[in-house]
């Protein structure tokens, strides 16, 4: 596609030019989509290999500027911008010849003003420029196998955080704290098109022998900001499984890490940007050290409830026998041969929808993806956990008490009531997180971490919400099972059990991890994993004898009233324990090796939902493993600590509660499969001397009650 335009809106200007250090960082917390989508080189069509996509919702298989300024979420930081970056999925080529998706961790994109030393920017305003409307571009090359020490070649970087150290093409090692992938842009545009049939010639990288700095070439005399990308990905979930050098391929079937690319498609408030290249110049790279940034932000749960719905009919997550689409592995060190003879029935169809539909069966009908947080429940009048759990089951508890509202949560727990705070109800334009599959059915969604599967009954007509700018299909539901392609929520891995699903990312003030170490291209000091999500491990990093991860969410529709005339009934709270249902090993395996000093471990307790028998959620940082759960709550001077579900910890002051058997806690530990981490509605928990004492306390005190 070519076009041109005639100007570009500069905003206000200055007389001196911005400070050649400045730039700023912008989390993102994730993925808004991940499939075969690739509006700038495949424009309405599968693509060629899976994207993981971030930024806005618009996001589509055809877009252009409107499209992308019509979002009305975004997974990175900055709310005026709702442009899409993108960039090749990664997977774990295991050596049974199967590929297992890699989690990704989040990503950073940097806004960096780089030009010239005495670069003559006056016929521009005396600034770099904003990308204009419809501007897009591309950056790597797809088909690259091997080195070439040119600037497009050295524009292409790995990193291992906190490794030291950078490489253009894949390490040769793995990298615990997760591997950095990394791609800096051309700056300087022809002022003419913004596109072209290569997507590339219409840009260019500065004059000289720098790709991130330098005055721009004739042939392309106007200098935009730079943008770089800092992709993270968790390949340290596969520490055990490495065996040879670096067995991950990109989903173009690189093995080599050369082919590595990104692609950009403009979604900025164009004046907006002009204004934060103007105004925005310190060389910290914190968006708080920008006012006119800083108060244009979402929110840490708004990032990570945008979402998009897949629409391509392809599993992307969890164990494939093959790359989607027709990706051979190909080595190089020539260039890889685009491949036609891979059979894939892969359409583009109805985005997937993230609900059961049971308006024929039960009468009630899906809502949306409502908010929960943990200690201040969105449905208070009755709960139950059960590791079977189903939308049916949660419905007919719910119903059989009267109540007209159900709603999952974290795939086992079920809330009831006849009505939900409105600042708490789903939002229709946002698709959300409720993508947990559900305990006893794995075809179904309950909810995810502080994320509520909302159903009501129904009164008059039955209909099923359908969320999210570029639609989904409702009605039969179901349509987004298991094996299809949204980003995975956070789910068991981490985030809250029923607190805003995702506080800010980490690094959300664009600060870099203390102690990184390996400078990027930009030259700043290290890169930062900015917007990567807490927790351990999804389901999408698996290891080969796993199955699939869970999909995407599902944020949706609004109803016009929440509230019923219904007499409520009296408030109850249900806990009940149906048979475990993960793993093998129970909670008397588990090591207090490394615990800080004085803790044991002290069994399996019954956790009861409303109210929390440990009340104090905390989040650790990194893998869940009962080690991180017990210091964690050290370091907060609690005396009691517990794990549940695999991926949550609870901290309290005393241990108290029902025990239960030792069984009854057996999930798996996300960060270390060896361990258990409680199970649903059981804490596998820990405790000082100091927090036994005081349980005795209290258990005396409330004999003595008891007694008069």
């Amino acid at each position: 596609m070519r076009s041109s335009i005639a100007s570009i809106a500069l905003g206000t200007v200055v007389a001196l030019a911005s400070p050649a250090a400045a730039f700023w960082r912008m989390p993102c917390n994730g993925p808004v989509v991940v499939e075969r989508a690739d509006p700038v080189v495949d424009p309405g069509k599968v693509s060629g290999h899976v994207h993981t996509v971030m930024g806005g919702n618009g996001f589509d298989f055809t877009m252009n500027f409107d499209t992308a300024r019509a979002s009305t979420c975004s997974t990175c930081m900055i709310s005026k911008d709702l442009s899409n970056y993108w960039v090749p999925t990664l997977y774990y080529k295991a050596k049974n010849g199967s590929f297992i998706s890699v989690e990704q961790n989040g990503a950073t994109i940097y806004y960096e003003q780089r030009a010239g030393n005495n670069e003559d920017l006056s016929g521009q305003g005396g600034h770099l420029l904003a990308f204009p409307p419809g501007f897009r571009m591309v950056a790597g090359d797809p088909m690259k196998r091997s080195a070439s020490n040119d600037l497009a070649g050295n524009a292409i970087s790995f990193a291992c955080l906190y490794g030291g150290g950078q490489t253009n093409g894949f390490p040769t090692r793995n990298c615990a704290n997760g591997l950095r992938a990394q791609v800096y842009f051309p700056s300087c545009w022809d002022g003419v098109n913004l596109d072209s049939p290569d997507h590339k010639s219409h840009v260019s990288y500065p004059a000289g022998q720098n790709f991130d700095s330098g005055p721009c070439p004739a042939s392309h005399p106007k200098h935009l900001i730079s943008i770089f990308y800092e992709v993270t990905w968790n390949i340290n979930a596969f520490a055990n499984e490495f065996y040879e050098p670096f067995p991950f391929v990109l989903s173009s079937g690189d093995p080599t890490g050369y082919g590595w690319h990104g692609d950009f498609v403009n979604g900025w408030d164009v004046d907006f940007l002009q204004q934060a290249i103007v105004q925005c110049t310190a060389n910290s790279g914190s968006i708080s050290d920008c006012p006119l940034l800083n108060s244009n932000t979402f929110s840490g749960s708004e990032m990570s409830n945008c979402a998009i719905a897949p629409k391509v009919n392809e599993k992307v997550f969890g164990e494939l026998p093959q790359l989607p689409g027709c990706n051979p592995i190909q080595a190089g060190p020539a260039e890889a041969v685009k491949q036609t003879n891979c059979a894939s029935n892969a359409t583009i169809g109805p985005a997937a929808t993230y609900f059961k539909d049971v308006t024929q069966s039960k009468g009630w009908a899906y809502q949306g993806c409502a908010t929960d947080v943990y200690n201040s429940r969105s449905l208070t009048a009755a709960s139950t956990n059960q590791a079977d759990m189903t939308v049916e089951n949660c419905i007919d508890f719910c119903s059989k008490q009267g109540y007209s509202l159900a709603g999952m949560e974290y795939s086992t727990e079920c809330y009831c009531a006849n009505s939900i705070d409105p600042s708490r109800a789903p939002n229709p334009t946002i698709l959300g997180t409720c993508r947990m599959p559900c305990g006893g059915d794995k075809t179904e969604y309950c909810g995810d971490a502080g994320a509520l599967s909302l159903y009501k009954k129904c009164t008059g007509t039955c209909t099923n919400a359908v969320s999210g700018v570029t639609g989904g299909s409702g009605g039969s539901g179901g349509s987004g099972t298991l094996s299809e392609g949204a980003p995975a929520p956070s789910g068991p891995a981490g985030g809250s059990p029923g607190g805003s699903s995702g506080g800010a990312p980490s690094g959300s003030s664009g600060g870099t991890p203390s102690g990184s170490s390996g400078s990027h291209p930009s030259g700043s000091s290290g890169g930062s994993q900015g917007g990567s999500q807490s927790g351990s491990p999804s389901a999408s990093s698996t290891k080969p004898s796993s199955t699939a991860p869970k999909p995407t969410s599902s944020k949706a529709v609004s109803v016009a009233d929440f509230s019923t005339s219904t007499t409520t009934p009296s408030t109850t709270s249900v806990t009940t324990s149906a048979s475990p249902s993960q793993s093998t090993t129970t909670s008397t395996g588990n090591s207090t090796t490394g615990f800080p000093s004085g803790w044991k471990a002290s069994g399996c307790y019954v956790d009861t939902l409303n109210p929390r028998t440990f009340p104090n959620f905390v989040t650790v940082g990194g893998s869940m493993t009962n080690e991180a759960c017990v210091t964690e709550c050290d370091k907060r001077k609690y005396t009691a600590a517990g794990t549940e579900n695999g991926g949550q910890c609870f901290c309290s002051q005393s241990l108290t509660g029902t025990k239960a058997p030792d069984g009854d806690c057996n999930m798996k530990c996300h960060g270390d499969s060896s361990e258990t981490c409680g199970g649903p509605a059981r804490l596998t928990t820990f405790s000082t001397h100091a927090s036994s004492r005081r349980s005795m306390r209290i258990r005396h005190a409330m004999h003595r009650r008891s007694s008069h």
